[in-house]
């Protein structure tokens, strides 16, 4: 099954804000395999399938790496991207009560993007109250190949098989309204700290 998003990061798009890609995710039994997110104003491509690795190409310079994802395990040095107004009112309220500097947080307004760049070690955790499944499909796939961990709702949890399981359970009417909570990051430890912090 393909689960395709034409235009992610439409509002950024819309303003002229270079943060909006293409996410293009394929799956078997639920679970993404291979995936491509293309950020056409930067230039850069991004690409994995299960057991082969994940990339980057620079469709300016036409060149092409391996990408991994950066563990740094010191979460006062992370760099967490956040959407959604629940993961923020959350987020930024645990962070000021925990002594986190609030430097380290940044919004995108653009899941693919955000995904995109925890693969290739830009940022280090991406945080969404209210994401769509073709937001993440395709980062799924291109994260894990590079060494970061599933995508997890709230709980925790495996956002796939489960979130296209349910989408394809769902009526129509409520396919409009469903979205996923998700959470996911480069190294288990930074996962496990932050999921302690924003739970208090």
């Amino acid at each position: 099954m393909w689960i395709v998003d034409p235009i992610d990061g439409t509002l950024n798009f819309q303003h002229g804000i270079p943060l909006y890609g293409i996410s293009i995710g394929y799956c078997e039994n639920g679970v993404p395999v291979a995936g491509v997110i293309f950020l056409p104003a930067l230039g850069e491509l991004f690409f994995a399938s299960k057991g082969n690795g994940a990339f980057i190409y620079n469709t300016k310079t036409q060149e092409e790496r391996t990408i991994i994802v950066d563990k740094e395990d010191d979460f006062r040095k992370l760099i967490i991207a956040m959407e959604g107004q629940e993961a923020l009112q959350k987020i930024v309220h645990s962070y000021f009560n925990a002594g986190f500097s609030h430097r380290s947080l940044q919004v995108f307004r653009c899941a693919t993007f955000s995904l995109a760049y925890l693969a290739c070690g830009r940022i280090h955790l991406y945080v969404n109250s209210m994401l769509n499944l073709w937001d993440c499909a395709a980062g799924e796939v291109i994260i894990q190949e590079a060494g970061g961990l599933s995508c997890k709702n709230m709980q925790l949890t495996p956002v796939f098989p489960y979130g296209v399981n349910t989408y394809l359970n769902l009526d129509a009417e409520k396919r409009k309204v469903f979205r996923l909570n998700l959470i996911v990051a480069s190294v288990e430890q930074n996962l496990k700290i932050f999921y302690r912090e924003v739970s208090r």
